[in-house]
C-alpha cells in the first residue's frame, strides 16, 4: 500500500503541474483517454485478460447498475478532485481527502449490521476507539494543514 500511495502521490504532483501548463478541464479529458488507452491495452494484449473478461462478463451483467453507479461517483469524484487540484495546493487536497477513511468507517459499520461479509473490517468497540482516536489526529492535521 505504501507503494501505491507514493505513486498516487507522484500522479496528484504531476497533474498539478499539468494544470499549471493547461486548463484543469482539458488536463483532465486528455488524462481521461490515456486511461481508456491503457485498459483497451490490456484487453488486446493479452488473451488471458480478454478470456477473463468474457468469463466474468456475466457477472458483470447481473450487477450492471450497481457498478454503472460505482464509476458515476468515482468519475464525478474524480473530476471534483481535478478540478480542485487546479485551485489550491496538492497537500490540501490530499489532506482533506485523507478524510476518506472515516467516511468508509462509518458504512462498514452501519452496512456491517446488515451483511457482515461485505467489509473485512474490524468493528469491535476496541478498534472503533483506535480508529476514531487516529481519525480525530488526522483532522487536526487537516485543520493545521488549513491555517
Amino acid at each position: 500500500m505504501l507503494l501505491c500511495s507514493l505513486m498516487l502521490s507522484v500522479e496528484t504532483v504531476l497533474y498539478k503541474y499539468v494544470c499549471n501548463i493547461s486548463d484543469w478541464d482539458s488536463s483532465f479529458i486528455w488524462i481521461i483517454f490515456i486511461s481508456f488507452f491503457f485498459v483497451i491495452t490490456f484487453f488486446f494484449i493479452s488473451p488471458k485478460y480478454r478470456s477473463e473478461i468474457k468469463q466474468e462478463f456475466p457477472k458483470f451483467k447481473q450487477n450492471s447498475k450497481l457498478l454503472a453507479l460505482e464509476e458515476l461517483l468515482t468519475f464525478i469524484g474524480e473530476l471534483a478532485t481535478a478540478y480542485v487540484i487546479s485551485l489550491v495546493s496538492v497537500t490540501l487536497v490530499e489532506g482533506i481527502s485523507a478524510t476518506q477513511p472515516i467516511f468508509v468507517l462509518l458504512f462498514a459499520v452501519t452496512l456491517n449490521k446488515k451483511n457482515p461479509n461485505i467489509f473485512k473490517e474490524n468493528v469491535d468497540k476496541k478498534s472503533i476507539i483506535k480508529k476514531i482516536t487516529l481519525f480525530i489526529l488526522v483532522i487536526i492535521g487537516i485543520i493545521f494543514t488549513l491555517k
